[in-house]
C-alpha cells in the first residue's frame, strides 16, 4: 500500500464540498507554483454536465472512504488500498497515447487545453491566470487561439453535454 503522506498527494481531508454540492475546494499542500509550506486552494464550481468537477470529486470521496486516504486510488479485489502515483498514471497515459497514435501529448496538454478553452469561451485573462496559478505573463505560452468555427463547435458540444446530462438525470 502506498504512503498517503507522500509529498504532493491529495487526501480526502484536502477536499471540501459546499453549498449543496454547488462548489468545492481542494487544498494543495505541495504545489509546484507555491512557496515551500504555502497552501494553494483550488475553487471548483458545479458544471451540470458529465464533466462536472464537483461530481467527480464526490465520486472520489465516496470511493476513498476515509479522511486520511489519498483522493486518487482504489481498492483491489483483496480490499487493499492502492494509491495512484504520478509515475503510475503517467505510464498508463503514455501507453494509451502511444497506442492511439497521439503524438506530443503530455500532462501539460491539459493545462494548454484548459487555458485555451477558457480563453475561447471569453473568460478574462485575469481569471485564467488566477485559475492556472500564474502570476506572470507565462500564461500566454499555454493559450492556443480557437478559430471562430472551432469556438462555435466547442460551444455546441458543451450545450449538447448539458442537454444529455439533464436528460439522463
Amino acid at each position: 500500500m502506498g504512503n498517503p503522506t507522500r509529498k504532493g498527494e491529495l487526501k480526502v481531508l484536502d477536499v471540501a464540498v459546499k453549498d449543496n454540492h454547488s462548489k468545492a475546494t481542494v487544498t494543495l499542500r505541495d504545489s509546484k507554483t507555491s512557496r515551500p509550506g504555502e497552501l494553494q486552494t483550488l475553487r471548483l464550481l458545479a458544471q451540470h454536465n458529465i464533466l462536472c468537477p464537483v461530481e467527480a470529486l464526490l465520486r472520489r470521496l465516496r470511493e476513498s472512504r476515509r479522511p486520511n486516504n489519498t483522493l486518487f486510488g482504489y481498492y483491489d479485489t483483496a480490499g487493499q488500498r492502492k494509491n495512484l502515483t504520478r509515475s503510475k498514471v503517467r505510464k498508463v497515459l503514455e501507453a494509451v497515447w502511444t497506442r492511439g497514435n497521439y503524438q506530443g501529448l503530455s500532462g501539460h496538454s491539459f493545462r494548454v487545453g484548459g487555458a485555451s478553452l477558457l480563453f475561447a469561451l471569453g473568460i478574462s485573462v485575469a481569471e485564467i491566470k488566477k485559475l492556472g496559478c500564474w502570476q506572470s505573463k507565462c500564461y500566454s505560452l499555454y493559450i492556443r487561439e480557437y478559430s471562430p468555427v472551432k469556438i462555435l463547435e466547442t460551444k455546441s458540444l458543451i450545450a449538447k453535454l448539458k442537454d444529455c446530462w439533464s436528460k439522463g438525470q
